[in-house]
């Protein structure tokens, strides 16, 4: 499988080791590229460019402000990219819980999902 693993390394709550061993972990099962961001606003560009260059899955490690701009790169509707896996590294995490309710609702609603996480 072929996957992008999208890294803040300033996350507050992630070391460098700790990065190094996810890599290591995930490079031993799947193809991965490792694509760290630089300055606010790269992980946006970042996800498209996994998703242009076939990332199956893009994985997210970082905080809230690295989750949300990952989601501002992927295509919509979601279902016409990759899958996403979130590796929460931030010192808030209210990015993973949002997205785990839009997931609830859209799977237990017959209307689907509203896209709004709930107030």
């Amino acid at each position: 499988m072929r996957l992008a693993l999208i890294a803040n390394p300033h996350a507050s709550r992630f070391s460098g080791r700790q990065r190094d061993r996810v890599v290591a972990t995930l490079g031993a099962a799947h193809k991965l590229e490792l694509l760290q961001t630089g300055h606010a606003g790269q992980a946006t560009e970042l996800a498209r460019q996994a998703v242009a260059g076939g990332a199956e899955v893009v994985a997210v490690l970082g905080g809230d402000g690295t989750v949300n701009e990952v989601a501002n790169g992927l295509p919509i509707p979601a279902g016409d990219g990759p899958l996403v896996g979130l590796l929460p590294a931030g010192a808030n995490r209210q990015a993973p819980a949002a997205l785990l309710e839009l997931v609830v609702e859209a799977a237990t609603s017959p209307s689907g999902c509203s896209g709004r996480p709930p107030s």
